[in-house]
């Protein structure tokens, strides 16, 4: 084998330059089979990322979504709590008017006096 490779290269520096370039050769090959790995593996990750990118934006949406859900919910709630409240008062302000007109009327009553006596005035 030796005998072929040294026919084929005749001299010693020939041999080394072969030898150079077959090392040369194999390791670029490494060089690129690594670069090629390297891709994948980024792609990968990228992939990965964009991934999680559509999970998260998912999320967010959802989150927003039932923030406005209670939002809503929260705003009709505090709308029908308004409109007991508000009937309430109402029928308190209703017994107080109640209670005014009665007090009014019997202040009217107390104020009346009478307009026949005589009123004398000393000088």
């Amino acid at each position: 084998m030796f005998d072929v490779i040294s026919g084929y290269f005749s001299s010693a520096k020939a041999i080394m330059i072969g030898l150079g370039a077959i090392f040369l050769g194999g390791y670029i090959a490494k060089q690129k089979y690594n670069a090629y790995q390297a891709e994948t593996k980024l792609q990968n990750i990228e992939t990965k990322i964009a991934k999680t990118n559509v999970i998260v934006a998912k999320k967010k949406a959802t989150a927003k979504a039932q923030a406005v859900k209670v939002e809503t919910t929260t705003e009709v709630e505090i709308l029908r709590e308004l409109k007991k409240e508000a009937k309430v008062v109402q029928k308190e302000m209703e017994t107080i008017e109640k209670d005014i007109v009665v007090h009014t009327q019997k202040s009217e009553e107390k104020v009346t006096r009478k307009r026949h006596s005589k009123v004398k005035f000393s000088v």
